[in-house]
């Protein structure tokens, strides 16, 4: 598993979360930037039981 993968998709979800609550029209992102930054918290959690914390 890529190291930046979890921490790419992390970093699209916030600016997602950004983009929606700032645009009114696009509340939609509000829902995927949370759906992406889940995933990456599950992709960081896997990563972590997998390959321990000092290898992250």
């Amino acid at each position: 598993m890529n190291h930046a993968l979890w921490v790419t998709l992390a970093i699209i979800g916030i600016v997602l979360l950004l983009i929606g609550a700032f645009v009114t029209t696009l509340k939609f992102l509000i829902t995927v930037g949370i759906i992406v930054l889940v995933v990456a918290a599950i992709l960081l959690v896997l990563r972590l039981v997998r390959g321990g914390a000092s290898r992250v």
